[in-house]
């Protein structure tokens, strides 16, 4: 029954996709030649030279935080290594995969930010090399949860299904839960913007001699952990990312007289990992790092630089007339198909 759901999943997500890319979005040879530009004036204020050169985020990653663990094990506690540098990469991937920024410190200065969020504090630039850096966002994995086990069982594996046997092998499973969440601290209005909640389950299965007792074995168990932190947070890697979101800015806009279709074009590209048919929250510029009043959406068209892209509008009617040169530009991530399919085949194969 599990199996026909996911086969469900798959199908539902897949049709889905496939409609999306069916839309009609125009490429650079119909930008170019059917839109002309239009006159929109600028926002006041404007956001600085600064933050239209780079809407890469920077982010520091702390270690596990440990404060009230409640029934967490203390020795897990005292032997977090592994689990902290698994979380860390993880969190480290799905970021830059939006063109983030790791702010690479020693422990003694993460330590001091880390306490600083979580004081609600204001996070002070860094200076580095003569030069400023502003900490956008810091992330604070708190492990809620923690359980483990391991049981005797004779229950068909996935593989044992596939392969068409009729009953299973005498196996000893050992399993390994976790949960918890991804705390994200604003550095500049000073409160945390997310809580991002994570749960995951890794199993290990050894084939044994028939009625043999099962003994928990420590070592697979830690290895377990790890990997269902790792799973955990692949699991929540498009919140992540949307939460992050770099933050670009409408520079241009063009008119399709005919079709009664607006562009507008963003200096976010190829290197926010961005790609066509992208929801872009558009919203109001107040002052750095502030969003004002969301004003509408837009699509991301197939016109796609290193460092700029097209966005159609949506809805147009009454939007062209409200964005201004400075208006923010926001991507909303989404998986693709293909890392659907590769989700769904990590939770049957646990």
């Amino acid at each position: 029954m599990k199996y026909r759901i996911y086969l469900m999943i798959f199908i539902g997500i897949f049709f889905l996709q496939a409609c999306q890319t069916l839309q009609m979005l125009p490429d650079q040879k119909d930008i170019v030649k059917n839109f002309q530009p239009v006159s929109i004036s600028k926002s006041k204020p404007y956001p600085t030279k600064d933050q239209l050169n780079s809407n890469l985020r920077t982010i520091v990653i702390g270690k596990i935080d440990t404060e009230d663990m409640g029934n967490i094990p203390k020795a897990f506690i005292k032997n977090s290594t592994d689990l902290n540098a698994v979380l860390k990469v993880q969190i480290e991937k799905y970021l830059r995969e939006v063109g983030a920024k790791i702010f690479d410190v020693n422990d003694r200065k993460r330590e001091e930010l880390v306490n600083a969020a979580k004081r609600n504090e204001m996070l002070t630039p860094y200076t580095r090399s003569g030069k400023k850096e502003y900490i956008d966002y810091v992330i604070i994995p708190k492990v809620a949860s923690l359980d483990s086990s391991v049981e005797y069982t004779e229950r068909r594996s996935l593989v044992e299904i596939i392969s068409g046997k009729e009953s299973g092998s005498p196996k000893c499973v050992h399993e390994a839960k976790i949960s918890g969440t991804l705390r994200v601290y604003n550095g500049t209005s000073r409160q945390m913007e997310e809580s991002i909640y994570f749960t995951a389950s890794a199993y290990d299965t050894k084939e044994i001699q028939k009625n043999r007792t099962c003994r928990k074995n420590k070592s697979v168990v830690k290895k377990l952990i790890t990997r269902a932190g790792e799973k955990a947070i692949n699991r929540n890697k498009t919140k992540l990312k949307n939460v992050i979101s770099p933050i670009a800015f409408i520079q241009q806009m063009k008119m399709n007289k005919e079709s009664n279709r607006y562009v507008v074009r963003i200096n976010c590209g190829k290197r926010n990992k961005i790609r066509k048919n992208l929801n872009v929250n558009i919203s109001e510029y107040k002052r750095p790092q502030i969003i004002g009043d969301r004003l509408g959406t837009g699509k991301v068209t197939n016109w796609i630089e290193h460092d700029y892209s097209w966005v159609l509008l949506e809805n147009s009617e009454g939007l062209p007339q409200k964005i201004k040169d400075g208006s923010i530009a926001q991507i909303e991530y989404k998986q693709t198909i293909f890392e659907s399919i590769k989700d769904i085949i990590l939770n049957l194969f646990h």
